[in-house]
């Protein structure tokens, strides 16, 4: 059974054991496994967006400091 995420194109391959073939009995066992898996991911995905908008903020006022400079010594 795949559990696919849309989103990213990507697949996860979940292996479930049933007493009888159920599709939405395995769809629902391999979303609670794998509940915990992207509560992990979707916050550590918010935590990423934080820290490049940091680290963008960091690298444009750097960028923005040496065009002035430039600017001044040749301009």
């Amino acid at each position: 059974m795949r559990v696919f995420q849309p989103d990213y194109g990507n697949s996860i391959t979940v292996d479930v054991e049933l007493a009888t073939l159920d599709k939405n009995a395995a769809l629902s066992t391999a979303r609670g496994q794998m509940e915990m898996t992207f509560g992990v991911i979707n916050g550590n995905n918010q935590q990423i967006q934080q820290f490049n908008q940091s680290v963008e903020a960091t690298i444009e006022n750097a960028l923005a400091a040496k065009r002035k400079e430039l600017i001044e010594f040749y301009g």
